[in-house]
């Protein structure tokens, strides 16, 4: 005999659908008429050219990051105000690159900010692991890597689990 629920559920089970936007493009209308293979090619080179962007756009926080990096590796005493650094800029890249699909460079910025809050190691180690990991992100994001499938994507994602192992 099967357990009987604790709570007897007395709410709706499904919603009803939100019908705004059908209201607002009308009943009649098909979503192929929306939808031309004009318009999906041209929201595709938009997207395509704001892909490009983020080029752009993160290679600032990657000059930054780096130049954190070498005035502060070697460091005996790292400030937690460094580590903030780090975490905000690798969170932005992070954050634009999850945007625009690059994956592999997301990930690597999700460990960087995991390093930069991890209280367990040295600040010196864990700053000295947040070098190399910057530099594992910088060779992502100079061959443009977009997701863990290609042959580079493959090794550098391989040697991120050995190093975070």
């Amino acid at each position: 005999m099967a357990d009987k629920p604790s709570q007897t559920h007395t709410g709706p089970i499904a919603y009803e659908p939100d019908q705004t936007l059908r209201e607002i493009i009308g009943k009649d209308t098909k979503l192929s008429e929306i939808f031309t293979p004009e318009r999906i090619q041209a929201c595709q080179k938009t997207i395509a050219d704001a892909r490009d962007s983020f080029f752009t756009v993160a290679e600032g926080d990657i000059v930054k990051l780096e130049k954190l990096a070498s005035d502060h590796v070697m460091a005996p005493d790292i400030s937690d105000d460094i580590f903030e650094d780090v975490s905000m800029l690798a969170g932005n890249i992070k954050g634009h690159a999850d945007l625009f699909g690059f994956t592999l460079v997301s990930a690597i910025g999700k460990h960087i900010i995991s390093f930069c809050e991890l209280k367990v190691r040295s600040p010196s180690t864990r700053f000295r692991v947040i070098a190399d990991l910057i530099k594992m992100q910088r060779v992502a994001f100079n061959h443009k890597v977009m997701d863990e499938r290609g042959a580079l994507a493959k090794e550098l994602a391989t040697s991120l689990q050995k190093f975070l192992a």
